[in-house]
Parts: structure tokens; sequence; C-alpha cells
């Protein structure tokens, strides 16, 4: 999903497209992912790490090689997967000790006059109907409910 919405960010388009949702799914399955000739060899690389098929060799996806700048594997293997997303030369002028830290500003801060301000969506989607989907307690019981404490 992460590589989905980065590719998007960057191209400005999908990296998977097709008429109908079966096509596209077997776009996601089957499909190479082409790059705009204009994007840098690091978005290229993060990209293409977060899109490869399979998830266990996917940039993040779990303990595994590490990749170079031009997205080689290396021989150097590390010990989270949080530590080759950061250490990706996608990243090399983010520093994450301050951002854990909040001791940076975000570029962006949306103005938000309450908790229930909705300005900042697109009225396409403030404007649709309500749906509200009854979830069955069987399966409620099946949900961890721990991670939703405070929620």
């Amino acid at each position: 999903s992460f590589g989905v919405l980065l590719y998007e960010m960057l191209s400005g388009q999908p990296p998977f497209e097709a008429d109908n949702e079966d096509e596209l799914f077997e776009s996601i399955i089957c499909d190479e992912v082409l790059y705009p000739a204009w994007m840098t060899n690091d978005a290229v690389a993060i990209c293409d790490q977060f899109l490869t098929k399979n998830p266990e060799d996917r940039l993040g996806g779990n303990i595994g090689p590490n990749f170079d700048s031009n997205g080689k594997v290396t021989n150097r293997w590390d010990l989270t997967p949080e530590y080759r997303i950061q250490t990706h030369p996608f990243f090399k002028d983010i520093d994450w000790e301050r951002i854990q830290n909040r001791q940076i500003r975000p570029p962006f801060l949306p103005r938000v006059r309450n908790s229930k301000d909705t300005a900042n969506f697109d009225t396409e989607f403030t404007r649709e109907a309500t749906k509200f989907t009854i979830a069955k307690k069987e399966d409620l019981k099946l949900i961890h409910q721990e991670e939703f404490k405070g929620v």
C-alpha cells in the first residue's frame, strides 16, 4: 500500500491501471511497473522495492538483504525492516530521530476550526451519504479489541 501511495505521490498516476476491478487485480499480480523517465534513481529504486510482488522480498517486508544506492542487493543484512526503509538512499536527507522527537515542523499545517471541520477534504467525499456497516458480534470477537483501546 505504501509503495502504491508513494508512486502516486511522486508520479501523479497509479502504478497499476485497468478498466475494471478484475483487470486491476490481474495487473497488480502480473504487470511490471513502468516509471516516468524524469523520476530520480532513488525514487524508482524505493518504489520498485516497495512494489515487489513477493512480500518476503519487499522492502520492509522482512529481515533480509540491504540494497545499495542503485537498488542492488549488498552482502550486509539488517536487523529490522524499519532500519532498511530508513536507511534507503531515497530518505538520505531525513533526520528520523528529530522526526520521532517532534523537533521538525511539518511543511504544511492544515487549518482546522474544530474537531468536525471537513474543509480540508474534497466535497466529492464530504457530500456522500453516510453508509453504516453493522459488524456481526461473532466477527468482533475475532478482533483483538486491545488494539482499539482508547479509540
